[in-house]
């Protein structure tokens, strides 16, 4: 998946583990134009904090550091494939199975599913934004981000996998909390 506000990707700033089970990246943003003017680059930032136990959870975060309020899209695009490991370090990938996805408005989450004959597996994403609902459209969750001066805005997506058998469920607190 890929993240972009109004069309334009986010440049990386820093990244890396923080524990065996949790990460955090720091990105910021490129200039973009918005309906109420160009928002200049640099002026906001965007945290991504993910952990993982039985599924995974993540934390996207962003600040307004410029002087002035800010709208814009926060898009994710997401895609996924279930590529067999050995194929993938070979490069020789062969599509099997049917991979399907689904929105669900009124629960705001996306269905990645695979079945392959009597194989299946499944990527369920709950969008949990702040102030806003999540809009799916031409591969893209999209979320409005209203900022003030100095404020923050936050999301949780809450990623619960299953392996045709078992439900292995996100974390529900965010990261660094309870």
């Amino acid at each position: 998946w890929t993240l972009f506000a109004n069309g334009e990707p986010w440049d990386l700033l820093n990244g890396g583990a923080t524990s065996y089970y949790g990460s955090r990246i720091f990105q910021t943003n490129r200039a973009f134009l918005t309906e109420d003017g160009p928002i200049a680059p640099r002026t906001l930032g965007l945290t991504l904090s993910r952990h993982i136990a039985g599924g995974l959870h993540e934390d996207i975060d962003i600040s307004n550091h410029s002087g002035k309020a800010v709208r814009f899209n926060l898009e994710i695009a997401l895609r996924g494939d279930f590529a067999d490991i050995f194929e993938v370090k070979s490069k020789r990938i062969v599509r099997r199975g049917r991979i399907t996805t689904v929105w669900n408005d009124s629960r705001q989450q996306w269905r990645l599913s695979y079945r392959n004959r009597d194989f299946s597996r499944e990527v369920l994403v709950t969008a949990k934004p702040t102030g806003s609902r999540t809009v799916y459209a031409n591969g893209r969750l999209t979320l409005e981000v209203s900022l003030n001066p100095d404020e923050t805005w936050h999301c949780c997506l809450l990623y619960d996998l299953f392996d045709g058998a078992t439900k292995y469920a996100a974390p529900k607190d965010c990261l660094g909390s309870g």
